[in-house]
C-alpha cells in the first residue's frame, strides 16, 4: 500500500511564490524563512514526492512539468483554505454581541471592571464597551437606545428596570498628619469643618456628598476639585484636605499612598449601587446573562 503523503501549509505557499517569482531567494524573503530553510524544504518534499518539480539554473528556478502541476493544486488548497476561513470567521462574528455599559464614577471606580472582567472571560463572544458618566446621562443614554445595561445611584429616581448591585459605604480619606487621621471615626458634622478635595464635572456622588452638607446647615470648603480618585487620593496625600470617597476607592489609596481612613459614624454614608435596564425584549439573550451576572441572580430570576 502506497503511504499517504501529508502536506503543510507551509510548503504550499513556498511552492507558490517560487511559481510567481521564478526565483528561491525572492520566495524566501517573501514568507519570509531563511534561504537555507526554504532550500531544505523543496528537497525535501521532492525527495517525498520522489519528483524534481524545480530546475535550477543561474536565471533562477524553473518550473518541471510535475512542479507546475504542484503549484497548480497548491494554489487551489490555499484558496480553499482561505476560503473556509473567510466563512469560519463570518459565522463567528454573527455570533459575537456587542453590548454598551455605561456607568456612574464609583461603580467604575470600584468592582465592576474586575467583574466585567470576569464576564468576559467566561462568554468570549460578548465584547462590552464600557463608558463613564453621572447617573442622569447613563438613564438618558438607556432610553435612547445608546446603552444596553446601566449602573446608576439607586437613590437616583428613574421608571426603568433596576436590579441590585452593589452596597457601597463612604469613608473619609486623610493623609496620616492630617488631625482627623487619629480619630479612626468621626460624624460628618466634625469632618466638614476641614478642607475637602471632592470630583469635579458635576459627579452625582459629589452632589450628594453636597446635598447632605446643606441638610446638616454646613457648608463644605473643597479645596480643589479633580477629574478622578486617583488625583484626589494625590491631592489628600499631599496635605489639600480629606475626601469623602467610596470603600473600595479608599482602601486601594490608604495602601499606595499611606494614607488613613476615617469611618463616618451617619448612616446615609451607605449607598446603593443598582443595574438598570430598559423594560421588555432587551433583557432577553446577551444583556440578560450580563445582568444575571452582575445582579448574583440566580438563572431562573431575573428582572421584572
Amino acid at each position: 500500500m502506497t503511504k499517504p503523503l501529508r502536506f503543510d501549509f507551509a510548503d504550499l505557499r513556498l511552492l507558490v511564490a517560487i511559481g510567481d517569482s521564478g526565483s528561491l531567494s525572492l520566495a524566501a524573503s517573501r514568507l519570509p524563512l531563511a534561504l537555507s530553510a526554504a532550500s531544505h524544504r523543496i528537497k525535501q518534499l521532492e525527495a517525498r514526492l520522489e519528483l524534481t518539480l524545480f530546475e535550477r539554473n543561474a536565471q533562477g528556478m524553473v518550473c518541471t512539468p510535475a512542479g507546475r502541476l504542484a503549484i497548480e493544486q497548491a494554489r487551489q488548497v490555499l484558496a480553499a483554505a482561505d476560503a473556509m476561513q473567510t466563512g469560519l470567521n463570518a459565522l463567528q462574528a454573527q455570533r459575537r454581541t456587542r453590548l454598551t455599559l455605561r456607568a456612574n464614577t464609583v461603580a467604575n471606580s470600584s468592582s465592576l471592571p474586575g467583574l466585567l472582567a470576569e464576564f468576559m472571560q467566561a462568554n468570549p463572544l460578548i465584547d462590552i464597551l464600557l463608558e463613564e458618566c453621572p447617573s442622569r446621562d447613563v438613564l438618558a443614554a438607556l432610553r435612547a437606545g445608546e446603552a444596553d445595561v446601566g449602573v446608576i445611584d439607586g437613590a437616583y429616581p428613574t421608571d426603568l428596570t433596576t436590579l441590585p448591585f452593589r452596597q457601597d459605604r463612604l469613608v473619609l480619606l486623610a493623609a496620616r498628619s492630617h488631625p482627623l487621621a487619629q480619630l479612626g471615626h468621626c460624624s460628618f458634622v466634625e469632618a466638614v469643618e476641614h478642607a475637602f478635595v471632592g470630583l469635579s464635572g458635576g459627579r452625582s456622588i459629589q452632589g450628594f456628598i453636597e446635598r447632605m452638607a446643606g441638610l446638616a446647615g454646613k457648608t463644605i470648603n473643597f479645596r480643589a476639585h479633580a477629574p478622578n480618585f486617583s488625583a484626589i487620593a494625590q491631592l489628600v496625600a499631599g496635605g489639600v484636605g480629606v475626601a469623602l470617597v467610596p470603600s473600595p476607592v479608599a482602601q486601594r489609596y490608604a495602601e499606595a499612598l499611606d494614607l488613613a481612613m476615617i469611618v463616618i459614624d451617619d448612616t446615609w454614608v451607605s449607598r446603593e449601587m443598582r443595574l438598570c435596564v430598559r423594560s421588555g425584549e432587551e433583557t432577553s439573550g446577551p444583556v440578560r446573562q450580563l445582568l444575571v451576572f452582575l445582579s448574583g441572580l440566580g438563572e431562573g430570576s431575573g428582572p421584572g
